[in-house]
């Protein structure tokens, strides 16, 4: 786990500890089916920004990192950001002609 790894930034600091006095809500939250929609459970920690909310998520559940990234680049830039357009075969074939 790589929880030790960034207890040293004060945002997350005595983090191993709060997990541990709150492990059943952090056992809940691991175990979510999209832990990046649903809200960091230690009521210390309600105040983390987004960005803060990804460390914790990679840390925790990293095959969840991309989908949480993605949310926030479509909540900071807007869903054009993230959605990539149909694919179409018409215009294509125009602009190589």
């Amino acid at each position: 786990l790589e929880v030790d790894l960034f207890e040293a930034v004060p945002a997350f600091q005595d983090f191993g500890e709060k997990i541990s006095s709150d492990a059943e809500e952090w056992m809940n939250f691991y175990n979510h089916e999209a832990p990046e929609t649903v809200e960091i459970p230690s009521s210390e920690m309600k105040g983390l920004g987004e960005l803060e909310k990804m460390v914790i998520l990679r840390a925790l559940r990293p095959d969840r990192l991309t989908f949480a990234l993605k949310k926030f680049i479509k909540d900071a830039m807007g869903d054009t950001f993230v959605t990539q357009p149909p694919y179409n075969m018409r215009a294509t074939y125009t602009e190589t002609s």
